[in-house]
Protein backbone atom coordinates (compact mmCIF):
# COMPACT_ATOMS: atom_id res chain seq x y z
CA UNK A 1 0.00 0.00 0.00
CA UNK A 2 2.88 2.39 0.74
CA UNK A 3 4.30 1.90 -2.78
CA UNK A 4 0.85 2.49 -4.31
CA UNK A 5 0.32 5.70 -2.31
CA UNK A 6 3.76 6.97 -3.28
CA UNK A 7 3.03 6.35 -6.96
CA UNK A 8 -0.31 8.18 -6.72
CA UNK A 9 1.34 11.22 -5.11
CA UNK A 10 4.12 11.33 -7.72
CA UNK A 11 1.62 11.01 -10.59
CA UNK A 12 -0.34 13.95 -9.16
CA UNK A 13 2.81 16.07 -8.84
CA UNK A 14 3.94 15.10 -12.32
CA UNK A 15 0.55 15.99 -13.80
CA UNK A 16 0.68 19.48 -12.24
CA UNK A 17 4.21 19.94 -13.56
CA UNK A 18 3.17 18.80 -17.02
CA UNK A 19 0.42 21.41 -17.05
CA UNK A 20 2.88 24.14 -16.11
CA UNK A 21 5.70 23.29 -18.57
CA UNK A 22 5.85 22.67 -22.28
CA UNK A 23 7.09 19.18 -23.26
CA UNK A 24 10.41 18.85 -25.00
CA UNK A 25 10.55 19.06 -28.76
CA UNK A 26 10.44 15.87 -30.79
CA UNK A 27 13.80 14.14 -31.15
CA UNK A 28 12.94 10.87 -32.94
CA UNK A 29 15.30 7.92 -33.16
CA UNK A 30 18.39 8.63 -31.08
CA UNK A 31 20.27 5.72 -32.57
CA UNK A 32 20.22 1.99 -33.13
CA UNK A 33 23.37 -0.03 -32.49
CA UNK A 34 24.56 -3.59 -33.02
CA UNK A 35 27.64 -5.04 -31.30
CA UNK A 36 29.42 -8.35 -31.90
CA UNK A 37 32.35 -10.18 -30.29
CA UNK A 38 33.90 -13.62 -30.94
CA UNK A 39 36.54 -15.67 -29.07
CA UNK A 40 37.82 -18.94 -30.59
CA UNK A 41 40.42 -21.40 -29.23
CA UNK A 42 41.93 -24.45 -30.93
CA UNK A 43 44.60 -26.99 -29.99
CA UNK A 44 44.69 -28.70 -26.61
CA UNK A 45 41.21 -27.31 -26.03
CA UNK A 46 38.61 -26.10 -28.45
CA UNK A 47 36.02 -23.46 -27.70
CA UNK A 48 34.00 -20.79 -29.43
CA UNK A 49 32.14 -17.99 -27.65
CA UNK A 50 29.97 -15.47 -29.46
CA UNK A 51 28.30 -12.45 -27.93
CA UNK A 52 26.03 -9.97 -29.63
CA UNK A 53 23.67 -7.20 -28.66
CA UNK A 54 21.19 -4.88 -30.36
CA UNK A 55 19.85 -1.64 -28.81
CA UNK A 56 17.49 1.04 -30.02
CA UNK A 57 16.08 4.26 -28.50
CA UNK A 58 13.26 6.53 -29.59
CA UNK A 59 12.19 9.83 -28.04
CA UNK A 60 9.34 12.23 -28.83
CA UNK A 61 7.86 15.18 -26.92
CA UNK A 62 5.68 12.76 -24.89
CA UNK A 63 7.19 9.27 -25.15
CA UNK A 64 10.47 7.41 -24.74
CA UNK A 65 11.03 3.84 -25.93
CA UNK A 66 14.08 1.64 -25.28
CA UNK A 67 14.61 -1.89 -26.59
CA UNK A 68 17.52 -4.25 -25.94
CA UNK A 69 18.41 -7.83 -26.88
CA UNK A 70 21.62 -9.60 -25.83
CA UNK A 71 22.96 -13.08 -26.62
CA UNK A 72 25.98 -15.01 -25.27
CA UNK A 73 26.54 -18.48 -26.75
CA UNK A 74 29.51 -20.73 -26.03
CA UNK A 75 30.70 -24.22 -27.01
CA UNK A 76 33.74 -26.10 -25.64
CA UNK A 77 35.47 -29.48 -25.95
CA UNK A 78 38.55 -31.03 -24.32
CA UNK A 79 41.49 -32.41 -26.28
CA UNK A 80 40.57 -35.67 -28.02
CA UNK A 81 36.83 -35.08 -27.86
CA UNK A 82 35.00 -35.00 -31.14
CA UNK A 83 31.88 -33.38 -29.76
CA UNK A 84 31.72 -30.45 -27.39
CA UNK A 85 29.23 -29.28 -24.81
CA UNK A 86 27.39 -26.03 -24.40
CA UNK A 87 29.44 -23.73 -22.15
CA UNK A 88 27.15 -20.70 -22.25
CA UNK A 89 23.62 -20.05 -23.39
CA UNK A 90 22.42 -16.72 -22.04
CA UNK A 91 19.75 -14.75 -23.92
CA UNK A 92 18.04 -11.72 -22.43
CA UNK A 93 16.00 -8.79 -23.60
CA UNK A 94 13.55 -6.13 -22.52
CA UNK A 95 11.44 -3.27 -23.83
CA UNK A 96 10.74 -0.19 -21.70
CA UNK A 97 8.18 2.46 -22.67
CA UNK A 98 7.92 5.76 -20.77
CA UNK A 99 5.24 8.48 -20.89
CA UNK A 100 6.38 11.93 -19.86
CA UNK A 101 4.37 13.53 -17.03
CA UNK A 102 6.46 16.69 -16.91
CA UNK A 103 10.08 17.76 -16.97
CA UNK A 104 11.04 15.35 -14.18
CA UNK A 105 8.52 12.50 -14.07
CA UNK A 106 7.62 9.60 -16.37
CA UNK A 107 5.24 6.65 -16.09
CA UNK A 108 6.87 3.47 -17.41
CA UNK A 109 6.11 -0.11 -18.35
CA UNK A 110 8.87 -2.71 -18.74
CA UNK A 111 8.43 -6.14 -20.34
CA UNK A 112 11.34 -8.57 -20.39
CA UNK A 113 12.48 -12.14 -20.76
CA UNK A 114 15.57 -14.28 -20.21
CA UNK A 115 17.00 -17.74 -20.94
CA UNK A 116 20.06 -19.04 -19.06
CA UNK A 117 20.55 -22.82 -19.38
CA UNK A 118 23.72 -23.09 -17.21
CA UNK A 119 21.68 -21.46 -14.40
CA UNK A 120 18.83 -23.97 -14.95
CA UNK A 121 16.64 -21.15 -16.24
CA UNK A 122 14.59 -22.41 -19.17
CA UNK A 123 12.84 -19.04 -19.35
CA UNK A 124 11.88 -16.00 -17.31
CA UNK A 125 8.99 -13.67 -18.10
CA UNK A 126 8.78 -10.39 -16.21
CA UNK A 127 6.86 -7.12 -16.14
CA UNK A 128 7.27 -3.91 -14.15
CA UNK A 129 5.23 -0.70 -13.99
CA UNK A 130 5.75 2.50 -12.05
CA UNK A 131 7.30 5.97 -12.15
CA UNK A 132 10.66 7.36 -13.25
CA UNK A 133 12.19 10.48 -11.69
CA UNK A 134 14.88 12.42 -13.57
CA UNK A 135 17.40 13.50 -10.96
CA UNK A 136 19.98 15.00 -13.34
CA UNK A 137 19.91 16.01 -17.00
CA UNK A 138 22.72 17.97 -18.67
CA UNK A 139 22.79 18.95 -22.34
CA UNK A 140 25.19 21.00 -24.44
CA UNK A 141 24.30 24.11 -26.45
CA UNK A 142 23.16 21.97 -29.39
CA UNK A 143 20.79 19.88 -27.27
CA UNK A 144 22.99 16.75 -27.18
CA UNK A 145 22.76 14.77 -23.95
CA UNK A 146 25.94 14.90 -21.83
CA UNK A 147 24.67 13.32 -18.61
CA UNK A 148 21.42 11.78 -17.47
CA UNK A 149 20.42 10.16 -14.17
CA UNK A 150 16.96 8.66 -13.67
CA UNK A 151 15.57 6.67 -10.71
CA UNK A 152 12.71 4.19 -11.06
CA UNK A 153 10.16 3.05 -8.49
CA UNK A 154 7.49 0.50 -9.33
CA UNK A 155 5.89 -2.91 -8.88
CA UNK A 156 7.50 -6.02 -10.37
CA UNK A 157 6.19 -9.49 -11.23
CA UNK A 158 8.05 -12.42 -12.80
CA UNK A 159 7.95 -16.18 -13.19
CA UNK A 160 10.97 -18.48 -13.57
CA UNK A 161 10.47 -21.64 -15.61
CA UNK A 162 13.29 -23.82 -14.30
CA UNK A 163 14.82 -26.97 -15.75
CA UNK A 164 18.18 -28.63 -15.03
CA UNK A 165 19.93 -29.24 -18.36
CA UNK A 166 23.12 -30.86 -16.96
CA UNK A 167 24.57 -33.07 -15.64
CA UNK A 168 21.20 -34.87 -15.69
CA UNK A 169 18.12 -33.42 -17.37
CA UNK A 170 15.65 -32.91 -14.54
CA UNK A 171 12.56 -30.78 -14.09
CA UNK A 172 12.81 -28.12 -11.35
CA UNK A 173 9.93 -26.36 -9.61
CA UNK A 174 9.03 -22.98 -11.13
CA UNK A 175 9.37 -19.84 -9.00
CA UNK A 176 6.96 -16.87 -8.94
CA UNK A 177 7.99 -13.39 -7.72
CA UNK A 178 5.92 -10.35 -6.77
CA UNK A 179 7.14 -7.20 -5.06
CA UNK A 180 8.45 -3.65 -5.39
CA UNK A 181 11.13 -2.67 -7.86
CA UNK A 182 13.87 -0.04 -7.61
CA UNK A 183 16.03 0.95 -10.55
CA UNK A 184 18.62 3.45 -11.71
CA UNK A 185 19.74 4.50 -15.18
CA UNK A 186 22.83 6.66 -15.62
CA UNK A 187 24.50 7.86 -18.81
CA UNK A 188 27.52 10.15 -19.08
CA UNK A 189 29.50 11.43 -22.04
CA UNK A 190 32.70 13.02 -20.58
CA UNK A 191 34.06 13.66 -24.09
CA UNK A 192 32.70 13.17 -27.63
CA UNK A 193 34.42 9.79 -28.23
CA UNK A 194 33.60 8.25 -24.82
CA UNK A 195 30.26 7.22 -23.29
CA UNK A 196 29.62 5.47 -19.94
CA UNK A 197 26.32 3.97 -18.84
CA UNK A 198 24.88 1.96 -15.95
CA UNK A 199 21.50 0.27 -15.55
CA UNK A 200 20.75 -1.13 -12.08
CA UNK A 201 17.56 -2.99 -11.08
CA UNK A 202 16.70 -4.58 -7.69
CA UNK A 203 13.62 -6.71 -7.00
CA UNK A 204 12.84 -8.02 -3.49
CA UNK A 205 10.14 -10.69 -3.32
CA UNK A 206 7.14 -10.39 -0.96
CA UNK A 207 5.26 -13.46 -2.24
CA UNK A 208 6.39 -16.69 -0.57
CA UNK A 209 10.04 -17.30 0.27
CA UNK A 210 12.38 -14.36 0.79
CA UNK A 211 14.35 -13.64 -2.36
CA UNK A 212 16.11 -10.70 -4.03
CA UNK A 213 16.85 -10.58 -7.76
CA UNK A 214 19.18 -7.84 -9.00
CA UNK A 215 20.81 -6.80 -12.27
CA UNK A 216 23.76 -4.52 -13.06
CA UNK A 217 24.49 -3.58 -16.67
CA UNK A 218 27.64 -1.45 -17.11
CA UNK A 219 29.01 -0.29 -20.45
CA UNK A 220 31.94 1.69 -21.85
CA UNK A 221 31.80 2.77 -25.49
CA UNK A 222 34.79 4.40 -27.22
CA UNK A 223 34.04 5.77 -30.68
CA UNK A 224 36.60 5.10 -33.39
CA UNK A 225 34.61 6.73 -36.20
CA UNK A 226 31.13 8.20 -36.54
CA UNK A 227 29.67 4.69 -36.91
CA UNK A 228 32.21 2.28 -35.40
CA UNK A 229 33.16 1.95 -31.72
CA UNK A 230 34.77 -0.38 -29.19
CA UNK A 231 32.19 -1.79 -26.78
CA UNK A 232 33.16 -3.06 -23.29
CA UNK A 233 30.21 -4.54 -21.41
CA UNK A 234 29.95 -5.94 -17.86
CA UNK A 235 26.74 -7.74 -16.95
CA UNK A 236 25.99 -9.09 -13.45
CA UNK A 237 22.91 -10.93 -12.27
CA UNK A 238 22.52 -11.90 -8.60
CA UNK A 239 19.80 -14.23 -7.29
CA UNK A 240 19.66 -14.97 -3.55
CA UNK A 241 17.61 -18.15 -4.22
CA UNK A 242 18.92 -19.70 -7.46
CA UNK A 243 17.99 -23.14 -8.75
CA UNK A 244 19.35 -26.05 -6.64
CA UNK A 245 23.08 -26.54 -7.14
CA UNK A 246 23.57 -23.23 -9.00
CA UNK A 247 25.59 -20.20 -7.94
CA UNK A 248 24.00 -16.95 -6.88
CA UNK A 249 26.07 -14.71 -9.18
CA UNK A 250 26.32 -14.78 -12.97
CA UNK A 251 28.90 -12.44 -14.50
CA UNK A 252 29.73 -11.76 -18.12
CA UNK A 253 32.50 -9.41 -19.34
CA UNK A 254 32.42 -9.00 -23.10
CA UNK A 255 34.26 -6.84 -25.63
CA UNK A 256 33.50 -6.29 -29.26
CA UNK A 257 32.83 -3.82 -32.03
CA UNK A 258 29.72 -1.67 -32.03
CA UNK A 259 28.12 -0.41 -35.24
CA UNK A 260 25.87 2.64 -35.23
CA UNK A 261 23.05 2.06 -37.73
Amino acid sequence: MLVLRTLVVLVAVGSLEAAAEEPEASVGWEGSTVSLGVVALSGNSRSVTVNGEALSDYRSKSWELHGELGVILGWAADAGEEEGDSAAEWIRGHVRGERRLGARFTAFLLLGGEVNHPASLEGRAEAEAGLGITVLEVRDEEGEELQDLRVYLGAHVSNDYRFEFFPVRTDVEDVFMLGPGVGLRWRWRPSPPVELSELLRIYPNVWGDARVLSYSDSRLVVNLTERLAIDIHLLLEHDTRPAPGRRRLDLALTTGLLLQL
